[in-house]
């Protein structure tokens, strides 16, 4: 769909931000604040988890687990928000953003989400994601053998 920017994601898939796709699934950095992860559904669904096909809603959970286990891992992060809203974008995604034990307490829970851009560091969220990518990868090399 030309005007949906989670699809215009998908076309720009060879990206720097992009960390990896299957047939249903596509992980990118979507924002300048590291560690920040958009999933999002390769095909364009602009309805929500009820509008999954079987076989996109059976992958979605192993997903969330590894890009889970990678912010973690690579960010030092103490927890994982997990956000899917559907209010601005009609495009099925979710944000994966790391929570640190020195984060504010009023940049916790919902409040962090409207922060993106004040967390903004474009070179560190580049090693990041590198970091991620290189992670998930031998995660995923790991569960094939």
């Amino acid at each position: 769909m030309s005007d949906c920017h989670v699809c215009a994601l998908e076309v720009a898939g060879d990206s720097p931000r992009a960390l990896y796709a299957d047939e249903h699934w596509r992980a990118t950095t979507a924002t300048d604040a590291p560690g920040w992860v958009m999933l999002l559904n390769r095909r364009h669904n602009p309805g929500w988890l009820w509008d999954l096909t079987d076989d996109e809603a059976s992958s979605y959970g192993g997903h969330l687990r590894a890009i889970s286990q990678a912010i973690t891992a690579v960010c030092g992060a103490q927890r994982v928000y997990l956000i899917a809203l559907g209010e601005n974008t009609l495009h099925f995604h979710c944000l994966l953003i790391p929570r640190f034990a020195d984060t504010p307490a009023d940049l916790r829970g919902a409040g962090l989400l409207g922060h993106a851009a004040d967390l903004a560091d474009p070179a560190r969220a580049l090693e990041v994601t590198a970091a991620l990518r290189s992670h998930l990868a031998t995660a995923s090399a790991g569960a094939a053998g």
